[in-house]
């Protein structure tokens, strides 16, 4: 049996996964995006400024998507204007 909660490979999808496609259409492949899914941004090993500059540079990448959590009310202040820019919060 297979798992309900799997997600469909858009591989196996004809065409772009729309209604009607036919022709060269079929052969579109979006562009691929990474999701990163980050529990507690303001956790300890994640304090330093290299790994907060290496977490906003790949939130800053055009097909990259950071969601993330906090756990602590002054987590905020843990970022500059510039570096907060980065993240698009």
């Amino acid at each position: 049996d297979k798992n309900p909660l799997a997600l469909a490979n858009p591989e196996d999808l004809p065409g772009d996964g729309s209604l009607g496609t036919t022709g060269a259409a079929q052969s579109y492949h979006p562009p691929r995006r990474l999701y990163i899914v980050l529990h507690n941004i303001d956790g300890q090993q994640l304090r330093s400024p290299e790994a907060q500059a290496l977490l906003g540079e790949l939130a800053a990448m055009p097909r990259v998507h950071l969601v993330s959590s906090v756990d602590h009310v002054n987590a905020p202040l843990l970022w500059s204007k510039r570096e907060a820019a980065r993240f698009n919060f």
